[in-house]
């Protein structure tokens, strides 16, 4: 009887001995979890001012800290802040669309905007234009060159000969000369006209697309649709003509 009492008392013993050791290894296990994590402060993506704290893996920091998550609690000023980003926000919003669809008599204006459009592509056509007539002038004005040179030398050598026809041919190199000179001239004369028609059309080409830019950031700040299908913009309904509509985008 007392050889029982001892062995349930030992195993008694040896039961609980274990369930401790186990029960110490689970708490000291939880401890090692607690002391890996980190509490930060998370912004969800499109919500800022929906930031709140909460509790994460530090394996997992680098994840959140990439969309501008930060460690630590949430400030009350980053809340403040977050709120305060958004009401500016919807109210850049709402003044965006009253913009957008202007109240009051407005019109649709589309002629402006097609007439910018064509009004840059043909100050592009004239500056390519300039710029072939320059290279065509450059060209005559090196054949016309030679060519005076040629009857120049023409002419020299035939005051040198004392032949019977020598009054005659003299005659004819001297005309000769003055025409190859004339036509040097003329040469010299479209390369300057050239030239200047290049610079006009520089600059009408500059004029063109700073009207263009214009009326677009008209468009982009104001936009309405054409019955053509493309856009325009709203404009007052002083404004009926192409003109008048421009005028106005340059408050003139």
């Amino acid at each position: 009887m007392i050889r029982y009492l001892l062995t349930a008392s030992c195993a008694m013993f040896l039961f609980l001995g274990v369930n401790v050791a186990y029960v110490s290894d689970a708490m000291a296990e939880s401890k090692k979890v607690e002391e890996h994590k980190i509490e930060i402060c998370h912004v969800p993506p499109g919500n800022p001012e929906n930031m709140n704290t909460i509790s994460i893996d530090e394996s997992a920091w680098s994840a959140y800290k990439a969309h501008g998550d930060k460690l630590g609690e949430c400030s009350k000023d980053d809340k403040d802040k977050a709120s305060k980003d958004k009401s500016d926000k919807d109210k850049a919003s709402k003044e965006g669309n009253d913009t957008a669809a202007p109240k009051g008599p407005m019109v649709c204006e589309c002629g402006l905007v097609a007439s910018v459009d064509e009004a840059v592509k043909q100050a592009k056509t004239d500056l390519e234009t300039a710029d072939k007539d320059i290279d065509k002038a450059d060209k005559d004005i090196e054949k016309t060159d030679k060519d005076a040179k040629d009857a120049k030398d023409a002419k020299d050598e035939e005051y040198k000969k004392k032949d019977s026809d020598h009054s005659k041919n003299t005659a004819k190199a001297d005309k000769d000369e003055k025409d190859a000179k004339d036509a040097k001239d003329k040469a010299y004369a479209d390369k300057d006209k050239a030239s200047k028609d290049k610079d006009k059309a520089s600059k009408d080409k500059d004029v063109a697309e700073s009207d263009k830019a214009d009326v677009q950031a008209k468009v982009a700040g104001s936009p309405c649709t054409c019955a053509n299908g493309a856009t325009g913009f709203w404009s007052s309904i002083a404004a009926t003509s192409t003109p008048e509509a421009f005028r106005e985008i340059k408050g003139k």
